[in-house]
């Protein structure tokens, strides 16, 4: 996720006498420094086809995960609960 598209929220409930964390600022200020390395988005190598990885779940550590096994040309599938669930 890009900082630039995040939904503009802080943290309410923050400790006293802290100010409340700007996760999208955070988040503009990350993707920022990262487009300034230089460094590639993402793998070109092409995908494995013996295997893949399931991932339980759409958040932080899934989504790492993810952007790593596919930076390894591996193909990572993010099953989150209405994914799972059965109409």
């Amino acid at each position: 996720m890009s900082g630039r598209g995040a939904v503009r929220r802080c943290v309410r409930d923050a400790p006293v006498q802290q100010q409340p964390i700007q996760i999208a600022r955070l988040q503009r200020f990350a993707m920022d420094s990262f487009h300034e390395s230089g460094a590639p988005l993402c793998s070109s190598l092409e995908l494995r086809q013996d295997f893949s990885v399931a991932l339980i779940g759409a958040g932080p550590a899934s989504l790492a995960c993810a952007a790593e096994v596919r930076r390894r040309g591996i193909r990572a599938d993010i099953l989150t609960l209405d994914r799972c669930q059965e109409d």
